[in-house]
C-alpha cells in the first residue's frame, strides 16, 4: 500500500484532508468505518480492510464521491497484492459509475485514473498509461500528472533498453526534463530524482554511480532507488556491490518497484552466476515470484537459458526454448531466445543446429538494432559454413560497423578480416583490422595487429605494414606479439626488395631472441641473400660458420642445412676433401633422424670420393650402396644405382645392390631397368647364370608400363631367357619371341635396333645383322645433319661391324659402296673410319698378292 501512496503522495493527501473536514463537521457511522478501514490498511490487515471498505461503500452507495474513494482504496490494496484481476473489475465498476454520474471532472475521478495509469505502466504498457497522464494534464493541467508521465518516459527508455534492446531517444526526455524544471508545478525532489534517471541513461560511469549516492536520502521510493543502484553497479561490472545492494534491500524490492524490475534482477543473477550460483538461483526464483505475464515468463526463460548456455549445457538450454516457444508461441522476445540458443551453438561450432534455428527467424522482420546485429553475425556464420565467404566477410564487417555490443563488435570486426583474407580482398581486411584496433584493448587486440600487417603485407603495402611493425615493436605490450613482429620484418622487406635493411632486421632477431630456434634460421635467410642476391660468397661463408658454431643444440635442423650449404660453398670453391669433411659430420649428426637433406648429402659425398684428385671409388661405392638400401626417393635411387653401375671394380657390390633392388621393388622404373639390363649385357654368363636366370625371371612380373616400353622390356626378357637356356630350340623360340615383342615396341629405332642386333647374333643370322648396322648407319647420318652426335661411338662401331660382316662375306663392292656414301656424307671424323675401312681393303689385296 505504501508504494501507491507514494506514487500517488499529493492525490492522496488532497483526498484525505476533504474527507477529514466532512468528518469534522458531522459524525456518522459511515465516517466512523473509513477510520477504521485507514487503521487496518496502516497495520496491513488488508482482508479486514477489505471487509470495512465494503461495509462503507454500502453505507454511502448514494453518495458517488465517496463510493469512488472507498473504490480507490480498494483498488491500492489489490494492485498492492499483485491482485491484477480483481484491479481490473474494479477499474471496470468505477468507470461506469463515474459515466452514470457524470463525475469526469472530480477529483475522485481523477484519483482513479491516476491508479489506472499506475497499474498500466507496471505492466510496461507505457502507451495506455502515457495516455491517461497526458488527458489529465491536458484538462486540470495535473502537476501529479506531470511528474507521473515524466518518470514513465523514464522509466520507459530504461524498459527498452534492457527488454527490448531499442536505441533511446534520449534529447526529448532531456527536453522534458528542462521544460518541467522551469515549470511552477515543479516537485524539487521530483526534479532531482528525474535528473538522477537521465544521468544514468546518458552515462553509466563512475560519476554517475557518486551522485546516486550523494542523493539517496532524497528519493521518495526507497526501492526504485535501490533498484536502480543495482542496475548501475551492475552495468558497471560492480557485481559484488549490486549484490549486497540486493541483500539490503530485496525486503522492499518487487515487481511494483520499477517496471523492470525483473529485468534488472535477472541481468544481476546473470552477472554473478560465475562467482556465485546460489546467489544466482535465488535472484531468479525471487523473479519468478514477481511474473506478471507471458512476456515476464520469456524474459525470466532467456535469462535461464543464458545461464545454461554459460555452463556449456546447451542441449538442456535448446529444450526450454523449444518447450516455451512451443507453450508461448507470441511473447516479445521469441525471437531474442532463438537468436540466443542460434549464437550458443554457433559459439560451440555446431553449425547445422544453428542453421536449423535459425531457419525459424525472419532475418528481414522489424527489430531492435542490437537484436538485428546478432541476427546478422549468424547469418554471416552460416553463409561463411556454406563456403559463401565474400558474403559473410561484408556482413560480418557491417555488424561490427553498427552494433553497439562491444562483445560483438570485436568477433564480427575479427571475422571480418579473416573472411576478407581468404578471398583475397586484403584492403578490405586492412579496414576491418584497424577498426577492430580501435576499440578499447580487448582479448582480440595483439591478433588484430599481427593480422593487420599480414594483410597489409599481402596487399603489398609494405610501407604500412612496417608502420604497423615498428608500432608493436614499440608500444605493444604483448611479448609474443613483439616477437612475431620482428621476426616478420625480414621477411617483409625482402619482400619489398630492401635486402639491406632485411638483412638488419633478421640480426636483430637473432639478437634479440638468442635462444629462440628460429634465430638461426634467421641467420640463415641471411646468408641466402648473402648468397643469391649479393653474389657475396666469402659473407655468405662467414654467416654458415657462424650458424654451425651457435646453431647445434638450439636448431638442429638449421645446423644441419647449414652444414651441407657450406659443403659446397667448399666444394664449388675447389676444396673438396673439406667438403666429405662437412658431408660426414652431417651424416653422423643425422644418423638418429630422417633429414630430407640426407639423400642429396649422400649423393654429394659419393660423388665427391669419386670426382676428387684422388678418387675413393669403394668409399663411393659403399655410400651408393647405403642410399640404395635405404632411400624411398625412386630419383636418388636411380642416380645412386647408375653411378654405382658406372663405378669400376665395384661388380660384387652392384650384384647385391642388383638383386635387393630386384628382390624389394614391386615396379621398376625405365631408368633402373635400363641399369640392370647393361649389367646384365656385360656380366659373364657362364659364370652368374643362375643368378641372371632368377634376376630375368623376377624382371618380367616388374616390367614398366611407360610408353610401350612393356613390349621392348619382354624382348629383354625373352633375349635373355635364349641366352641363358641351354636348350637350342627352346633358345632359338626366346630370341624369335624377343623379335615379335620388338615389333609393337614404342621406343626409338636406334634401341630397338641394338637389341635386335644382339638377338640375330645370338640367332647367328650375319645377313639380318648386316641390315640392322645399315640401318642404323643410315639413321645415324640423317640425325647428323641435325647436328645430333649423341651416338656417335655407336655409329663407327656400327661401321666397324659392317665392314667385318662386308668382308667375311666377300662382298668388297658393299665396302666400296659404303666407303663412297661416308666420303659424300662428309660426317665429323669420316676419315677415321675411311682409312680403318683401306687398311682393311689393303690386307685383304696383301694376301691375295700371296
Amino acid at each position: 500500500m505504501k508504494k501507491f501512496t507514494q506514487h500517488l503522495a499529493t492525490t492522496c493527501i488532497l483526498g484525505l484532508s476533504s474527507y477529514t473536514s466532512i468528518s469534522a463537521q458531522q459524525k456518522n457511522p459511515a465516517d466512523d468505518i473509513l477510520n477504521q478501514s485507514r487503521a487496518l490498511v496502516e497495520q496491513r490487515d488488508y482482508d479486514k480492510a477489505k471487509l470495512s471498505l465494503n461495509l462503507y461503500q454500502k453505507y454511502v452507495e448514494k453518495q458517488p464521491a465517496k463510493w469512488l474513494y472507498a473504490q480507490a482504496e480498494l483498488i491500492k490494496i489489490y494492485l498492492d497484492e499483485n491482485n491484477k484481476a480483481i484491479a481490473k473489475t474494479l477499474f471496470l465498476e468505477a468507470d461506469k459509475l463515474i459515466t452514470q454520474s457524470k463525475l469526469e471532472k472530480a477529483r475522485e475521478s481523477q484519483q482513479i485514473k491516476l491508479l489506472k495509469s499506475q497499474y498500466y505502466r507496471l505492466q510496461n504498457d507505457f502507451e495506455n498509461s502515457n495516455n491517461i497522464l497526458q488527458e489529465l494534464i491536458k484538462l486540470y493541467d495535473d502537476a501529479e500528472a506531470e511528474t507521473l508521465l515524466l518518470n514513465n518516459y523514464a522509466d520507459e527508455a530504461l524498459v527498452n533498453r534492457l527488454l527490448f534492446q531499442k536505441n533511446i531517444d534520449l534529447k526529448s526526455l532531456d527536453n522534458e526534463i528542462i521544460a518541467y524544471e522551469m515549470s511552477l508545478l515543479k516537485n524539487p525532489i521530483e526534479v532531482i530524482r528525474l535528473k538522477n534517471k537521465l544521468s544514468l541513461l546518458k552515462n553509466q560511469d563512475k560519476n554517475t554511480l557518486n551522485e546516486f549516492n550523494k542523493l539517496k536520502e532524497l528519493w521518495i521510493q526507497r526501492d526504485e532507488y535501490a533498484l536502480l543502484l543495482i542496475y548501475l553497479n551492475t552495468a558497471l561490472t560492480n557485481e559484488v556491490k549490486a549484490l549486497s545492494l540486493w541483500e539490503e534491500n530485496k525486503a522492499i524490492i518487487d515487481i511494483r518497484s520499477h517496471p523492470a524490475t525483473i529485468a534488472i534482477l535477472s541481468k544481476l543473477a546473470e552477472s554473478v552466476h560465475s562467482f556465485n550460483k546460489e546467489k544466482s538461483d535465488q535472484l531468479i526464483k525471487a523473479c519468478q515470484l514477481m511474473i506478471r505475464n507471458a512476456n515476464d515468463l520469456a524474459q525470466i526463460t532467456e535469462t535461464e537459458v543464458n545461464l545454461l548456455i554459460k555452463e556449456n549445457k546447451i542441449d538442456d538450454a535448446s529444450t526450454i526454448v523449444k518447450n516455451f516457444l512451443k507453450n508461448n508461441p507470441i511473447v516479445h522476445n521469441a525471437t531474442s531466445l532463438k537468436v540466443s540458443i542460434c549464437l550458443a551453438f554457433i559459439n560451440s561450432n555446431n553449425l547445422q543446429q544453428a542453421g536449423e534455428v535459425f531457419a525459424q527467424i525472419d532475418p528481414k522482420a522489424p527489430m531492435p538494432a542490437a537484436l538485428k546485429s546478432k541476427v546478422n553475425f549468424i547469418n554471416a556464420s552460416l553463409l561463411q559454413q556454406a563456403g559463401k565467404v565474400q558474403e559473410a566477410a561484408a556482413l560480418f564487417l557491417r555488424v561490427g560497423q553498427t552494433s553497439h555490443d562491444k562483445e560483438l563488435i570485436i568477433s564480427s570486426l575479427y571475422k571480418a578480416g579473416m573472411a576478407f583474407e581468404n578471398t583475397g580482398q586484403f584492403k578490405s581486411a586492412v579496414i576491418a583490422y584497424k577498426q577492430l584496433i580501435e576499440q578499447r584493448r580487448h582479448s582480440l587486440t595483439s591478433a588484430a595487429f599481427h593480422r593487420l600487417y599480414k594483410a597489409q603485407a599481402a596487399d603489398k603495402e609494405f610501407k604500412g605494414a612496417l608502420e604497423t611493425i615498428d608500432t608493436i615493436i614499440k608500444t605493444s605490450p604483448t611479448p609474443e606479439l613483439k616477437e612475431h613482429a620482428l621476426y616478420d620484418k625480414g621477411h617483409i622487406l625482402m619482400q619489398d626488395g630492401d635486402t639491406q635493411n632485411a638483412i638488419k632486421a633478421f640480426y636483430d632477431f637473432a639478437t634479440v631472441y638468442p635462444k629462440d630456434n628460429r634465430s638461426a634460421q634467421m641467420l640463415f635467410e641471411v646468408y641466402k641473400i648473402q648468397k643469391s642476391v649479393n653474389k657475396d660468397l666469402l659473407e655468405a661463408a662467414s654467416t654458415l660458420d657462424d650458424i654451425i658454431v651457435k646453431a647445434k643444440e638450439i636448431s638442429p635442423n638449421v645446423y644441419a642445412r647449414s652444414l651441407h650449404q657450406r659443403a659446397l660453398l667448399y666444394q664449388f670453391s675447389g676444396d673438396p676433401r673439406k667438403s666429405i669433411t662437412l658431408w660426414e659430420q652431417f651424416l653422423d649428426f643425422t644418423r638418429k633422424i630422417q633429414h630430407p637433406l640426407a639423400g642429396e648429402v649422400k649423393l654429394q659425398l659419393a660423388a665427391a670420393y669419386q670426382n676428387s684428385l684422388e678418387p675413393n671409388h669403394s668409399a663411393a661405392a659403399s655410400v651408393y650402396a647405403d642410399i640404395i638400401s635405404k632411400t624411398q626417393n625412386p630419383e636418388y635411387l636411380e642416380v645412386a644405382f647408375t653411378n654405382l653401375a658406372s663405378l669400376e671394380k665395384n661388380n660384387e657390390v652392384l650384384e647385391k645392390a642388383i638383386i635387393q633392388i630386384v628382390n624389394e621393388k614391386q615396379s621398376l622404373s625405365a631408368a633402373l631397368m635400363t641399369v640392370i639390363i647393361d649389367w646384365m649385357h656385360k656380366a659373364d654368363l657362364n659364370k652368374n647364370s643362375e643368378l641372371l636366370t632368377r634376376i630375368n625371371t623376377q624382371l618380367r612380373a616388374k616390367t614398366s608400363q611407360e610408353n610401350g616400353l612393356d613390349s621392348f622390356w619382354s624382348a629383354q626378357n625373352f633375349y635373355f631367357e635364349g641366352k641363358l637356356t641351354k636348350d637350342k630350340e627352346q633358345s632359338s623360340e626366346a630370341f624369335k619371341t624377343a623379335l615379335t615383342d620388338l615389333q609393337s615396341s614404342q621406343l626409338d629405332y636406334v634401341t630397338i635396333a641394338k637389341l635386335k642386333i644382339q638377338i640375330f647374333a645370338a640367332l647367328q643370322q650375319t645377313s639380318h645383322r648386316l641390315d640392322e648396322y645399315l640401318n642404323l648407319i643410315y639413321h645415324f647420318q640423317e640425325h647428323m645433319a641435325q647436328d645430333n652426335y649423341a651416338d656417335w661411338q655407336y655409329f663407327y662401331d656400327a661401321c666397324v661391324e659392317s665392314v667385318k660382316i662386308l668382308k667375311s662375306q666377300n662382298n668388297f663392292q658393299g665396302i666400296s659402296s659404303l666407303r663412297q656414301r661416308l666420303i659424300n656424307s662428309q660426317l665429323p671424323e669420316h676419315e677415321k673410319i675411311i682409312q680403318l675401312i683401306d687398311d682393311s681393303m689393303k690386307v685383304t689385296v696383301e694376301k691375295k698378292k700371296k
